[in-house]
C-alpha cells in the first residue's frame, strides 16, 4: 500500500509506505520568488522556498550549482535534475524554455504539468524497488543517486585494477555538443527529439559489458605489437584502444558532429582511449591509429538484477507514460554514470560501456537529423537538441513522425510561433 501524506490513515496488515508529495517551485529572475505547484493543486506564488510547505518535497529550477550554493540546507528542496532537467521534461510537453533554462511567462503553466509528472515518477519508483521507507531512501540529490544505491546493495559493481582507472576516464564521453563555424541559427526554435525513454533505456541495458581481469599490449610492452581493427572489434573480447583519431580528408561536417572529446563540460579529460562500443561507429567517420590495447577476459550482459525492474517492462502501455520513461531512464544513468564511494571516484567498466552505446545511438539519430538539414546542437541521452528555423518546424514534425520518434508535443510550439494551420493541413 503506498500512501501520501496527504491521505487519511487506514488501520491495515499491510505495511504503510508514506511517500511525500512532491511539487515543483520555478523561480522568477530574481531567483528568489516564482511559482509553484503540487500534484493536485493550482499554481501559486511564493516568495522565497521557506514559503513553500515543509512537508513536500519540491524540485526547484536551480541547476545543481546554483542549487547547492543558496538552497541545498533546505531539507524539503532538490535541484532541477532530481528526476531529469525540469527543462527537458518540459519541452516533452511542448513547452519552449529559454537560456539557461528559464520558463519566463510559462512558469505558472509548467509547474501545473511537472508536478504530477514527477510525482507519478515517484510512485512508480517507490512501487518498482519495494522502497518500504521513501523518505529515507529520497535524501539523495538525485534520483539517479537513490536507484544506483539500490542496485548496488544487491550487485556490487566489479572491481579493476587501480592501472584501469586513467584508460576507463579517458575513454568516458557521456555526452555531444557539436563545434559549428555557426553555433547558433537566427529566427531559430530549439527543440529536441527522443528515443522513447523506457524502450531506449532497455536497449541500452541489453548491451554486452566486459567482465574480468584487463590486459595491456603496445609497441613498449612487445616490439611486434600490431592491432588491427578486426581484433579491436572482436565481440568477444572487449577492449580499449589506446591511440589517436584523425579526420584529415574527411568531411568537416561530419567531423563536427562525431565530436570526439567536444561536450558541454569545460571540464572534459583529453581523449586517449577508445572503449569498442565507440570504436565501432566512430571508424566510419575518422581515421584510427591503434598505439596500445586494453583487452578485459570475456563480455557478458548485465546481471539479471540490474535490469528494469518488471514492473516497467510487464505491461506495454508502461512506455507510453513519461513518468515511468523517467524512471527507466534514471535506473540505466544509475549504472552509466561515475559516482564516488567515500571520496574516491568510482567508474565500473560497464558504467563506459552503457554511456558508449548510449553516445552511438544518440549519434545515429544526430546524423540523420544532419542529414535532414536540421541543425545539431547536442546529443546524447537518447536525444537530440535541434535548433530549427520556425519556418522549418513543419518539416521537423514529418521528420519525426517518418522515423517513429518520440518527439514533443508540437501544438504549443505550433501555436508560439503561429503555425497552427500547418499543424491541421
Amino acid at each position: 500500500m503506498l500512501k501520501t501524506r496527504d491521505e487519511s490513515s487506514r488501520t491495515t496488515n499491510i505495511p504503510r509506505v508514506i511517500l511525500p508529495r512532491f511539487g515543483v517551485a520555478i523561480f522568477d529572475d530574481s531567483r528568489e520568488s516564482g511559482w509553484a505547484s503540487l500534484p493536485d493543486g493550482e499554481a501559486m506564488r511564493f516568495n522565497s522556498p521557506h514559503d513553500l510547505q515543509s512537508d513536500c518535497i519540491w524540485v526547484c529550477s536551480a541547476d545543481s550549482q546554483e542549487f547547492r550554493d543558496k538552497w541545498s540546507r533546505l531539507h524539503h528542496m532538490r535541484p532541477s535534475d532530481y528526476v531529469s532537467k525540469l527543462s527537458h521534461i518540459a519541452s516533452d510537453f511542448g513547452l519552449t524554455v529559454g537560456s539557461q533554462g528559464r520558463f519566463g511567462s510559462l512558469a505558472q503553466r509548467a509547474c501545473t504539468i511537472l508536478s504530477p509528472t514527477i510525482h507519478k515518477a515517484m510512485v512508480i519508483a517507490t512501487q518498482s524497488y519495494g522502497w518500504q521507507d521513501p523518505i529515507t531512501r529520497l535524501k539523495t540529490f538525485n534520483l539517479v543517486e537513490s536507484i544506483r544505491n539500490t542496485l548496488y546493495q544487491e550487485v556490487q559493481p566489479p572491481r579493476v585494477q587501480s592501472t584501469m582507472m586513467e584508460p576507463l576516464s579517458s575513454a568516458m564521453q557521456t555526452t555531444s555538443s557539436p563545434v559549428w563555424h555557426q553555433r547558433f541559427i537566427p529566427n531559430s526554435v530549439s527543440v529536441t527529439l527522443r528515443f522513447n525513454r523506457l524502450e531506449y533505456a532497455q536497449r541500452v541495458l541489453a548491451s554486452q559489458v566486459p567482465e574480468g581481469e584487463w590486459s595491456y599490449e603496445s609497441a613498449s610492452t612487445n616490439p611486434k605489437f600490431h592491432c588491427t581493427l578486426e581484433r579491436a572489434l572482436d565481440p568477444e573480447r572487449p577492449c580499449i584502444v589506446e591511440g589517436t583519431v584523425e579526420f584529415q580528408g574527411r568531411d568537416p561536417d561530419l567531423a563536427a558532429l562525431c565530436s570526439y572529446g567536444s561536450t558541454t563540460s569545460s571540464k572534459q579529460a583529453l581523449r586517449t582511449c577508445i572503449s569498442q562500443p565507440e570504436l565501432r561507429w566512430l571508424k566510419d567517420h575518422a581515421r584510427v591509429n591503434i598505439q596500445g590495447i586494453y583487452t578485459a577476459a570475456s563480455s557478458r550482459q548485465l546481471p539479471r538484477r540490474l535490469m528494469l525492474p518488471e514492473m516497467l517492462t510487464n505491461d506495454p502501455l508502461f512506455s507510453l507514460s513519461v513518468s515511468a520513461g523517467l524512471v527507466a531512464e534514471a535506473h540505466w544513468k544509475a549504472l552509466a554514470n561515475s559516482y564516488r564511494n567515500r571520496g574516491e571516484l568510482q567508474l565500473p567498466p560497464w558504467s563506459v560501456w552503457l554511456r558508449a552505446v548510449d553516445r552511438a545511438m544518440s549519434f545515429q539519430l544526430a546524423l540523420a537529423a544532419y542529414q535532414g538539414g536540421f541543425h545539431v546542437a547536442y546529443y546524447g541521452n537518447g536525444s537530440v537538441l535541434l535548433n530549427v528555423p520556425r519556418d522549418q518546424l513543419p518539416d521537423l514534425l514529418n521528420f519525426a513522425e517518418q522515423g517513429e520518434i518520440a518527439h514533443p508535443c508540437f501544438r504549443p510550439i505550433f501555436e508560439e510561433n503561429g503555425l497552427v494551420a500547418a499543424l491541421e493541413q
